[in-house]
């Protein structure tokens, strides 16, 4: 992971010709670290770093964007105000991590824990958290729900006589075509084998 680190002085601040908006252009001392971590992206930098001077307590967040390429890219950044010998804040260092790739990672983790990988439908655990979800919006509500459970007859002699290239190919059509079958807001999840709801 890439760390850089800058130094603001409070004075850079208080100049209206170096401070525009909330963009990180506008900081020429910080400039050219900001832009290498976060690809020149402009957002609220200036309003966190004044934040920090006029309440002397650090501050941690995390920034999201998408680079040049497309690639999603995240930063975890802390400022940390440095103060004088009279404990007046003269500075903030701001430190900034690119952890894109655990975030990544945990982006994977999550879907592989929540979505079946051959037909990228929700699984039984994607599919009994929305459940339950839909059944107390009912509930609240007094509409009513229905559930609908789909099982694929013969598919055991499909893969048995025609592979499970074929077996997994015939899985994948049938939940687009499920899926094609219902609204955006319904759920479709594979929850078995050749199980569908």
């Amino acid at each position: 992971a890439m760390n850089t680190r800058w130094k603001l002085n409070a004075g850079v601040m208080q100049g209206t010709s170096r401070y525009k908006g909330a963009a990180l252009g506008a900081f020429d001392l910080a400039k050219e670290n900001l832009k290498a971590i976060y690809g020149g992206v402009r957002w609220d930098v200036g309003r966190r770093i004044r934040e920090v001077l006029t309440s002397g307590r650090s501050l941690q967040f995390e920034r999201r964007w998408e680079d040049e390429q497309g690639r999603a890219c995240c930063s975890h950044v802390t400022l940390t105000p440095e103060t004088d010998a009279q404990g007046r804040v003269v500075s903030v260092l701001g430190i900034g991590r690119d952890i894109s790739e655990r975030i990544a990672y945990e982006a994977t983790i999550w879907k592989q824990a929540n979505f079946d990988p051959l037909t990228e439908l929700p699984n039984r655990r994607m599919f009994n958290d929305r459940l339950d979800m839909a059944a107390k919006a009912a509930q609240r509500s007094g509409q009513a729900m229905v559930l609908m459970l789909i099982d694929l007859d013969h598919f055991k002699e499909v893969n048995d006589t025609l592979g499970h290239e074929h077996g997994d190919q015939l899985l994948r059509e049938a939940a687009r075509r499920v899926v094609a079958c219902v609204r955006d807001t319904d759920t479709v999840a594979r929850v078995g084998g050749d199980e569908f709801a």
